[in-house]
């Protein structure tokens, strides 16, 4: 079933853009994430997901790791930000209160925390950059007649900043 996993998963990426006319948004790009799930009694799933990525330096407008609400920091909303190298971190643990044969619902509570290093900036400033942390709670409602169809609304707050949250809205598992 789709909602409960066990295991792990993980996987390394990289790419090169090549940029004709504009070569200060050209890139070489390494990303590597991992995650592990694992199934706690029968409702409970704990979710947990590390993320590292760097990339070619450069000082452009158009640097290759993004900062936002959906794909790696729920809370954080539209105030996007990009940077040349990327750390995040989720924790998350579902749990499901109602199954039927066709859907299930599950409630979530989750961690999330990412930041970036600036283009152009050395390595260490990678956690001199805004970090961001949230804390949040969601739903889950999971559709088991479509395999791995979610729709999911979650609510998070910055608890060192509690002005700074958001909600968010997705199809399918954050992770």
């Amino acid at each position: 079933i789709y909602e409960k996993m066990d295991g792990l998963r993980g996987g390394i990426y990289g790419e090169y853009i090549h940029t004709e006319g504009f070569p200060e948004a050209s890139f070489l790009k390494f990303m590597g994430r991992a995650s592990w799930f694992k199934t706690i009694k029968k409702r409970g799933n704990v979710a947990l997901r590390g993320q590292f990525g760097v990339a070619t330096n450069n000082e452009s407008p158009f640097s290759p790791f993004v900062l936002d609400g959906i794909l790696n920091v729920r809370g954080i909303g539209n105030r996007i930000e990009r940077g040349t190298a990327e750390l995040i971190f989720n924790a998350e643990y579902r749990h499901t209160f109602w199954e039927h044969r066709i859907f299930a619902i599950q409630g979530a509570v989750f961690a999330d925390y990412g930041t970036l290093r600036e283009p152009g900036g050395k390595f260490n400033t990678l956690f001199n950059h805004p970090q961001h942390i949230y804390t949040g709670g969601g739903i889950r409602f999971n559709l088991k007649i479509w395999y791995k169809t979610s729709i999911r609304v979650d609510y998070s707050v910055n608890p060192v900043d509690p002005t700074s949250h958001g909600v968010s809205f997705g199809f399918g598992q954050f992770f």
